[in-house]
């Protein structure tokens, strides 16, 4: 292989791993899980990953949402959209993880060593990356008896 071959490897693969795109069973803090971005429409998420086994439509304070439910046994995840867009992705899923292996079923202490920026509120039973402010996009392991049992990623709205 020539050195012109190996730069080009070198450049493609730098681009692909500064890339932010979620990977298929990826939890990607502040981003989404299973393909499926904060921010994407609802047309989108369906292209991404097929119609969903139950769909409820309601209406709050914060105006129009629609909760998307995937699998009850199987895929377990539930995607809420608020006004037409992707505001927080929840997984209940072992196959889910981050990129350090964190996912359901992880104990809390795997979540702090290997998830950068997360504190935990043990009263809450809960680990999260992010404040919960307005705007800010949070990712939370919601923890029973010290292990994850659920996983969102979302968008802060009030």
């Amino acid at each position: 292989m020539g050195a012109g071959t190996l730069g080009a490897l070198m450049v493609a693969g730098s681009l692909a791993l500064g890339s932010t795109a979620v990977a298929a069973t990826e939890i990607v803090p502040g981003e989404g899980i299973a393909d499926v971005e904060l921010g994407m429409q609802q047309a989108q998420v369906i292209d991404v990953i097929g119609k969903p086994k139950i769909v409820k439509k309601g209406r709050h304070e914060f105006g129009r949402y629609k909760t998307l439910r995937y699998g009850v046994k199987g895929r377990k995840l539930t995607v809420n959209l608020l006004r037409g867009r992707v505001i927080m992705v929840s997984t209940e899923k072992r196959s889910e993880l981050t990129s350090s292996g964190v996912g359901v079923g992880s104990t809390k202490k795997q979540v702090r060593r290997r998830v950068p920026g997360v504190r935990c509120q043990s009263e809450l039973g809960l680990c999260h990356v992010n404040e919960f402010l307005p705007g800010e996009k949070v990712t939370t392991f919601h923890l029973e008896s010290g292990i994850v049992t659920r996983v969102d990623v979302g968008t802060v709205i009030d």
